[in-house]
């Protein structure tokens, strides 16, 4: 079944299966909705952060250890 059918001919079965459909639709549309709006803008934040330092850096400064991460894709 693809997300665009009509899930009305569900409805012999009850009204519980078309709006538990449509639920799950609009649960897609709004994680995708999150990730746009605050996803993307939290990797580009990440990204040009200058906490994480990596491991050579990490090796020739000698940082507290409270303020030491892995620079990753992630972080």
């Amino acid at each position: 079944m693809k997300i665009s059918d009509n899930y009305v001919k569900f409805s012999y079965l009850g009204s519980g299966y078309p709006l538990f459909f449509h639920f799950i639709k609009y649960c897609v549309y709004m994680l995708l909705i999150m990730l746009i709006t605050s996803g993307i803008i939290q990797i580009v934040i990440n990204s040009t952060g200058t906490k994480c330092l990596s491991a050579a850096d990490y090796l020739s400064s000698k940082p507290n250890s409270s303020e030491y991460c892995n620079k990753t894709f992630v972080t």
